[in-house]
């Protein structure tokens, strides 16, 4: 191997741009010959277990280092270098210089593979057609995209970090020496270690040519000192009961796990970005930090965190909610339930509900029509794993009759995938207390609503409707709830890019009814995007003891149009139309904490608190 003064036969992929090469051989420590190297300098593949449409190119105008470099060429069918580990990793760094010289389409740059036999792919690093950056996370179905591009024939030194360690792996980029923040991610890859790793493409492809040189594979990071530990950011509750606190921060990248600590004395080290604290004693103030290690050395302490636990007896509830989730098996996007990037991404939000309480389905819960079918093959895999403790309300998806799979008229397969839990029986009209059984009146004790937004096939939404009187009674029936939310698939109130039903008349008269009745929380989809408002009365002016709506129409079918900032209703006070996702709520007595939980990678987040009235 020439350029990097490597010995033996190890593994890694090496992207190293020209500028960077003298600079990287004067300042490198001396270090521990890594698993695997080749810089194709024998003329020959012998150092890979496996290639195919690969070969070693001798062309020192155009290699990367010294005369010879690997060539992968497609025309359409694979063309990859794979090399087997002695023994399998739980974490590997693969490092390549890489120079595109092609592409007609995405293909895979680096990937790390669960079996020796190339079988079972963990992760991949891609490149499209206009030369962006991606990560593909085989096992949570994740697709990750990087505003980063690469140029045709330029060499880059990409590096691509895996560790496997279920619901806390890890997966990291660096190009040319620095990282690619964007394309960081913690989704889990399973708990199967890393058995092999490949240059190129094993699977069909659109044709390409890609040039490799100074492939490095280690157990730890390539070409130079590991990340520094820095305190992690965003410490803040997700819970909070009489005895248990429950935390979370942002992760930091390359980290081996975090040390908690209450009132500064340390209570343990985790490696996952949660932790749960139980035994306090009730109404006390505790502080909480944390700090992140790798190895032997530990960052400062993260800001701290005041916390006060609640009255002895006081409950409460977590909840997570969506809407608009679920594709039809037959859309082309559907992809064997992984989806894409940017649609059907049920599977990947699904993840986002463990943990909950209760799950609260907020309409459109299965595309293009709510056929049994399609439930059993799209919804039921994903979010209908939590459907014991789900409550969902129809939309006009459920209502379709053409366009999707097993379509049936007036939400037949909703009603029967979701019996009672869906309003079975009272088209969709009912309500519940949660925690459940639950009385009004009681500390922590909610009353929930579920509405129906399909007005027609319930004979209306005016005043004087069946839907409207019924929740007359209902919320008179329920007056000693100190807290009620409600659940309204069509929101009264959205800013909706194209400006058209941005304030939707058509509930109105429900609204009334809400606010009269003393309502505080209304969750809405149908608008593919989430957006909260501050408390409002039913004509939009802001008002304190007004409702608060959340949309939360991000459950993974697709991506809806959110107006700019500027141009935003009265009220908006966040939106988001890029990420898909679920919100979390604390049902508590007196009032909710909230925060959004978007799946995959994301700079978007909105958290806080109200109170109800």
């Amino acid at each position: 191997m020439s350029g990097m003064g490597f010995r033996g036969r190890r593994v890694a992929v090496a992207v190293l741009a020209f500028a960077l090469v003298p600079a990287l051989l004067q300042a490198s420590p001396v270090l521990a010959a890594p698993l695997f190297t080749d810089g194709f300098e024998t003329g020959t593949l012998a150092a890979w277990s496996t290639t195919t449409g690969f070969a070693a190119a001798n062309d020192p105008s155009t290699a990367f280092a010294g005369s010879w470099y690997g060539m992968a060429t497609s025309t359409g069918a694979p063309a990859y270098a794979q090399e087997t580990l002695g023994a399998a990793a739980a974490d590997l760094y693969v490092q390549s210089a890489v120079r595109v010289a092609s592409t007609a389409g995405t293909m895979t740059l680096l990937r790390l593979v669960r079996s020796a036999s190339g079988t079972g792919p963990l992760v991949s690093l891609k490149i499209s057609k206009a030369g962006g950056l991606m990560i593909r996370n085989h096992v949570s179905a994740l697709t990750v995209k990087s505003a980063t591009k690469l140029a045709t024939g330029t060499w880059y030194t990409l590096q691509l970090h895996g560790r496997v360690g279920g619901a806390s792996s890890l997966i990291e980029v660096w190009l040319n020496g620095s990282q690619v923040t964007d394309l960081t991610s913690t989704a889990s890859l399973g708990t199967s270690p890393i058995g092999a790793f490949m240059l190129g493409t094993k699977g069909s492809s659109s044709g390409f040519t890609v040039g490799f040189d100074e492939v490095v594979a280690d157990l730890s990071f390539v070409g130079g000192p590991p990340p520094t530990p820095t305190p992690p950011q965003n410490l803040h509750t997700t819970a909070v009961g009489s005895s248990t606190v429950d935390l979370a921060w942002d992760p930091v990248t390359g980290m081996d796990g975090y040390g908690v600590y209450r009132d500064g004395v340390f209570l343990q080290d985790v490696t996952g970005t949660t932790f749960s604290d139980t035994g306090l004693a009730p109404e006390t103030t505790y502080t909480y930090a944390v700090d992140s290690f790798l190895g032997t050395t530990r960052s400062a302490p993260s800001t701290p965190l005041d916390v006060t636990t609640t009255a002895q007896g006081a409950t409460q509830t977590v909840v997570r909610a969506a809407g608009d989730i679920a594709c039809d098996p037959t859309d082309p996007d559907f992809n064997g339930g992984d989806g894409t990037a940017t649609r059907c991404r049920m599977k990947s939000t699904a993840q986002q509900l463990a943990g909950a309480d209760q799950v609260l389905a907020l309409g459109d819960t299965q595309y293009a029509c709510g056929g049994t079918a399609a439930y059993a093959a799209s919804y039921d895999p994903t979010w209908g794993q939590y459907k014991s403790i789900t409550h969902a309300i129809p939309a006009d998806a459920e209502y379709t009759t053409t366009g999707g799979t097993d379509c049936a008229p007036d939400a037949a397969g909703f009603y029967a995938y979701f019996g009672a839990s869906g309003g079975a029986g009272s088209d969709g009209i009912y309500s519940f207390n949660l925690p459940l059984g639950c009385t009004p009146g009681d500390p922590g004790c909610w009353h929930v609503v579920g509405l129906n937004s399909v007005c027609k096939a319930v004979g209306g939404c005016a005043h004087g409707s069946p839907q409207d009187t019924w929740l007359q009674q209902d919320l008179g029936a329920n007056a000693a709830a100190t807290c009620t939310l409600a659940m309204l698939h069509v929101p009264r109130f959205a800013s909706k890019k194209s400006g058209i039903n941005s304030v939707n008349d058509k509930y109105l008269a429900l609204w009334e009814t809400m606010y009269a009745g003393g309502a505080d929380l209304v969750l809405s989809g149908n608008s593919h995007f989430y957006e909260r408002f501050a408390p409002q009365d039913p004509l939009g002016n802001a008002d304190p003891n007004g409702i608060a709506e959340f949309i939360v129409g991000t459950g993974g079918r697709s991506h809806g149009g959110l107006a700019d900032p500027g141009l935003r209703l009265p009220n908006s006070q966040a939106g988001d139309s890029q990420d898909f996702g679920v919100l979390h709520l604390v049902l508590r007595d007196g009032g909710y904490d909230f925060q959004f939980l978007p799946e995959g990678q994301s700079t978007f987040t909105d958290s806080g608190s109200g109170s109800c009235h």
